[in-house]
């Protein structure tokens, strides 16, 4: 297995990876925006898309789900709490932001918590870390030792809670949940650059 981080997309400056499995296969975390270069990303890495793992369902980061599934028929995950972001372009914040509309892809999976995600010999388990938006969650790879955290956990912060169904209490009691947690982590966050769990339990203020 081998993860890649593409460069960063959409206005807001977001992250997505790509997991590809020891048979070429592709889990695309978030699509922020450009299927185009995505594409070409995972071509270069002779990588073939087979499942893209939302984190949550605003516009940065689910963008380019659409033309993606309409270009490889992958299945496309997200929690069922924010399925219907992917088709509402008031709570993706597309309206608010005064962005273009999305086309939302075809066919969507939910998700739900302790869900396993399988792309051949790599297992993603699906944490949910509701706050950000009620249906935000962590993908995490046990078997090594890494989170994908959307924009539930960022180095030294957190994501915000003053977005539609953003809830300041929950996020908190979404970190608890994560500081649970036995192993030190390394986080992929939405944003931002990456960083560990034990390094966020010592130095981020909002775990104190």
């Amino acid at each position: 297995m081998k993860v890649f981080k593409l460069k960063e997309l959409s206005v807001f400056g977001t992250n997505s990876y790509l997991v590809i499995s020891n048979d070429g296969n592709g889990a695309l975390i978030d699509a922020p925006a450009d299927a185009e270069y995505i594409m070409n990303f995972a071509s270069e890495k002779k990588c073939r898309i087979t499942k893209i793992l939302l984190t949550h369902g605003h516009y940065d980061h689910i963008g380019a789900s659409g033309a993606i599934q309409e270009k490889t028929n992958c299945k496309v995950y997200i929690h069922q709490n924010d399925k219907d972001k992917l088709s509402d372009g008031d709570s993706d914040l597309a309206s608010i932001f005064n962005l273009p509309k999305l086309t939302p892809p075809k066919v969507i999976e939910t998700v739900k918590d302790d869900d396993i995600i399988k792309l051949d010999e790599v297992s993603f388990k699906v944490i949910h870390t509701p706050g950000h938006t009620c249906g935000s969650v962590c993908y995490v790879l046990d078997s090594n030792d890494i989170i994908f955290s959307g924009d539930t956990l960022f180095r030294l912060s957190i994501g915000r809670t003053d977005m539609p169904g953003g809830d300041y209490p929950t996020l908190v009691r979404s970190l608890k949940k994560l500081s649970k947690l036995d192993k030190n982590y390394t986080i992929y966050p939405g944003h931002m650059d990456k960083t560990t769990l034990d390094f966020e339990k010592i130095n981020n203020p909002y775990f104190k």
